[in-house]
């Protein structure tokens, strides 16, 4: 149904344009109400739970880092939004009941990070890493857990992204024996 609608408007809004810049159009579109639908949704369940705190840091310091380096993606937007949903829960129920936030384990995972993306890795990237890494000593009781959070996430979904990648070469590998 939002699909259609999406349609509609860039049909409405292009309609002079020719099917190619439609479709640059429709994407940029269905990328942005995918983007506020998937947040927006994380957010809203986190006021609603009394933790917008933690909502608000937790989505603007993954989104940051998510943004600039490939990792785990769902098939269909709703799939998207649970499953960011479910992540930011979980790591609210940690962050809640937990706490728990080392410098030397998250140094670690960032050394991880760094060596699974290498060819991801650029100057602006090592840049907010030494922001957060300042944030999580400076701030360590509130947001170095989250910024601790955020890297564990970080490392799991692109692990999930690598499992998901390995899961579909040698499933490609044995058809293509067959």
């Amino acid at each position: 149904m939002v699909n259609r609608l999406l349609k509609k408007f860039t049909d409405y809004i292009c309609d002079s344009s020719d099917e190619e810049e439609k479709e640059v159009f429709l994407y940029g579109l269905e990328a942005i109400v995918s983007s506020v639908e998937c947040l927006g949704l994380s957010f809203l369940i986190c006021c609603l739970l009394h933790e917008a705190y933690f909502g608000f840091f937790y989505i603007l310091f993954l989104s940051v880092i998510k943004i600039r380096l490939t990792s785990f993606h769902c098939k269909t937007r709703f799939t998207c939004s649970m499953c960011y949903l479910l992540l930011v829960l979980t790591n609210l129920i940690a962050y809640k009941y937990l706490g728990f936030a080392s410098l030397t384990i998250m140094l670690m995972m960032i050394a991880l990070i760094l060596c699974l993306r290498k060819e991801e890795v650029t100057k602006k990237l090592l840049f907010f890493y030494t922001v957060y890494i300042a944030i999580f000593i400076i701030f360590r009781a509130n947001l170095g857990v989250i910024i601790f959070q955020v890297f564990s996430s970080q490392l799991g979904l692109i692990l999930l992204k690598d499992f998901q990648l390995r899961g579909s070469s040698s499933t490609h590998e044995m058809i293509s024996e067959n």
